[in-house]
């Protein structure tokens, strides 16, 4: 009863909801219908008092309507020279990313360079990132690397990145991110994976950059054959856009990355991409 009553009645009253979270005169007939507290299962759902579910089948149809919501990626005119990272001559951080957890790690090491710019290094699985400010179209962006993505060709893109959900980017070379860039611009944000000038896969999602317009089995099939692009691409890490999407939350330890730069999260201020 207490977690009914958790789940129902405090939630609305917390949350100063009028008219819901119980079943009584006055309030809004949405509720469900079951038969056992120890066994629980729901058997009808009623909504403003008519059943539109029962047995796990819906009684009646829905129209699908979609939300009349602006575009939400607004970037700057990119180019490919945006996604170059000089060389110093210096050591530069790298953000250690761990599967299965939002908590990074931090190493600085020296860059492999390549005519005067430091590149991607599969051997040492450290590829670049960055971060695109996506909401204003402010040209804010965070550039760095990560290790522990396992990509050995191409980049990955989204702009599902917590929690201000800019557009974020991992790749080996400077064409295929830029193809992620320009392709998640295209589709009104989303995921994509793509090798050179070519989107191997994209799940399209228009709704803030955040949620499809599309039913639920397409989303799902979608993001299996992520998984599976994945195995055939041998990535080391088995949930690449899930890590990555966590890795512009600049209050989880040690070291991120969001449109304005690097993050020491231990120190919680700014850091340069280059050590001193």
């Amino acid at each position: 009863m207490d977690a009914f009553r958790i789940a129902c009645f405090n939630a609305s009253q917390w949350f100063r909801i009028p008219g819901t979270g119980a079943i009584r005169p006055g309030y809004k007939a949405d509720f469900i219908a079951f038969s056992s507290f120890d066994d629980f299962k729901v058997e009808k759902v009623f909504k403003n008092g008519s059943i539109v579910a029962e047995n796990g089948i819906l009684a009646r149809n829905f129209e699908s309507v979609f939300p009349p919501l602006r575009d939400s990626v607004n970037i700057k005119w990119l180019t490919v020279d945006d996604f170059k990272i000089p060389d110093k001559g210096q050591k530069v951080r790298v953000i250690e990313a761990n599967e299965q957890s939002i908590i990074t790690g931090a190493a600085a090491v020296y860059p492999k360079v390549e005519a005067g710019y430091c590149v991607s290094d599969i051997k040492r699985d450290i590829v670049k990132i960055f971060v695109i400010e996506r909401h204003t179209g402010s040209g804010n962006i965070g550039k760095g690397f990560i290790r522990g993505l396992g990509l050995r060709r191409g980049a990955l893109g989204g702009t599902i990145s917590h929690d201000s959900h800019n557009m974020i980017l991992a790749g080996v070379d400077d064409a295929s991110i830029f193809k992620a860039a320009r392709h998640l611009n295209k589709i009104k944000g989303g995921l994509v994976f793509t090798i050179g000038d070519e989107v191997i896969l994209d799940l399209p999602l228009p709704v803030a950059g955040l949620m499809s317009d599309k039913n639920a089995e397409f989303v799902i099939q979608r993001l299996r054959e992520f998984e599976q692009l994945f195995k055939e691409e041998g990535l080391s890490n088995t949930s690449p856009l899930m890590t990555l999407s966590f890795m512009a939350l600049p209050v989880i330890p040690s070291l991120k990355i969001t449109d304005k730069g690097l993050i020491d999260v231990d120190k919680f201020e700014p850091v340069s991409l280059y050590c001193d």
